[in-house]
């Protein structure tokens, strides 16, 4: 059982978005700053059900967006819409 907490401090809502629209995926993060550490750990800290949750949420996230053969198929999705040069040997 994995007990994983991400916790990120400078994240962006709109960066969470768009990943999540392009990926296809819920980002599982646990929001907090420096000033809202403490706060944001306390129930984690108080609930191992919880950390549970996250843990589990967290492994799916990575096994389906970091999967190698997705991050393969996004790569060459990435390179056929590139422009096309002529004339280079």
């Amino acid at each position: 059982d994995a007990d994983l907490v991400l916790v990120e401090g400078l994240h962006h809502d709109e960066a969470v978005a768009r990943t999540e629209q392009e990926l296809g995926a819920r980002v599982p993060i646990v929001s907090a700053t420096k000033e809202s550490l403490r706060a944001r750990l306390q129930p984690l800290v108080a609930s191992a059900s919880e950390r549970k949750r996250i843990g589990a949420e967290s492994r799916a996230y990575v096994e389906q967006v970091h999967d190698s053969e997705r991050v393969a198929d996004r790569l060459l999705a990435l390179y056929a819409r590139l422009p096309r040069k002529t004339g280079i040997r």
